[in-house]
């Protein structure tokens, strides 16, 4: 479910660049990714923070998380 577009949010944005539209921004990379996977080839998934005044896109890099003890 994508966060209120009201808000400056950071999460997985779905986006195309020509023209440009910021689809959606998302918690969750499976999210936004299922989500691209429904509007087509042309939107890209990316981590980074929206700017509600100006529909802009930051793309910042994404959060590392830990290793899960026991996997390889």
């Amino acid at each position: 479910m994508p966060y209120p577009s009201s808000m400056n949010k950071e999460g997985w944005g779905v986006y195309r660049v020509v023209p440009w539209h910021m689809h959606g921004i998302y918690r969750t990379e499976a999210e936004a990714d299922a989500e691209a996977t429904k509007v087509g080839l042309q939107y890209t998934v990316a981590f980074g923070i929206s700017n509600a005044l100006t529909g802009g896109f930051k793309l910042l890099t994404a959060p590392i998380l830990p290793r899960l003890r026991g996997s390889a």
